[in-house]
């Protein structure tokens, strides 16, 4: 536990089954030691790959991609909102309605989502004001599918104009292969953006994989949500 960051709400407390969990003086904590516990917690690595992550137990290794949102003490929305980040975030893109999970979502000043620390990825957040976000999110899924269509396009004609080196149409040939798993469409296309970067950074990319490469957010399938509240749901 964040001794900094505590609400003081004591969920942690009452729902611990073994009593392992007290209330303490926050000047108490720090002088014991926890904030450099935590702070030490912090530095190690994610222990996620090791275990299944749709299992309930599986899922608590990885990293949460929400972390200290300002919600008010005892959310109930938060919990849910960390567990679809830590199955998801990495290749996640929200539409988040108006409503309270907008506000803890984006408070000006900070924002709680935050990003994996091996591979710099988290979600891609936005708000609809308005009672809108079912077709807010429909049009993010639309241009989702619209885009990815245009990149398997470029793909295919890389592919039949038989551009880059051997490697560079390897991979092209797996990522077409794999661009609707949701596991292999990222493995594949960080190798395929790995190839293609060291021509792209020399500007030397030929014509057919220059789309490719401005598409590359694409390469893996993202994960689409809507999140709304009660305000959304009347």
């Amino acid at each position: 536990v964040s001794p900094m960051d505590c609400t003081g709400c004591e969920v942690c407390v009452t729902s611990c089954p073994d009593n392992a969990l007290a209330m303490k003086d926050i000047h108490a904590a720090v002088k014991e030691g926890h904030k450099d516990a935590w702070d030490f917690a912090m530095t190690l690595p994610s222990r996620g790959e090791r275990f299944d992550p749709f299992t309930v137990k599986g899922a608590q290794f990885n990293q949460p991609l929400l972390e200290f949102s300002g919600a008010c003490e005892g959310c109930g929305e938060t919990p849910y909102a960390k567990l679809l980040t830590q199955l998801f975030g990495k290749r996640m893109i929200l539409a988040n309605a108006t409503g309270c999970s907008s506000i803890w979502g984006a408070t000006a000043g900070w924002i709680p989502y935050t990003v994996d620390k091996k591979t710099g990825r988290g979600v891609a957040w936005g708000n609809s004001l308005f009672e809108d976000n079912a077709e807010y999110g429909l049009g993010m899924v639309l241009s989702v599918n619209q885009r990815r269509l245009h990149v398997t396009k470029c793909v295919e004609a890389a592919i039949q104009a038989r551009v880059g080196s051997p490697e560079v149409q390897s991979a092209l040939v797996q990522w077409l292969e794999k661009k609707d798993d949701k596991e292999m469409s990222q493995v594949v296309g960080d190798r395929l953006q790995g190839l293609l970067k060291l021509q792209a950074d020399a500007k030397a990319l030929p014509a057919e994989l220059k789309e490719v490469w401005r598409l590359r957010d694409l390469l893996a399938r993202p994960s689409m949500w809507m999140m709304g509240g009660d305000g959304w749901s009347n």
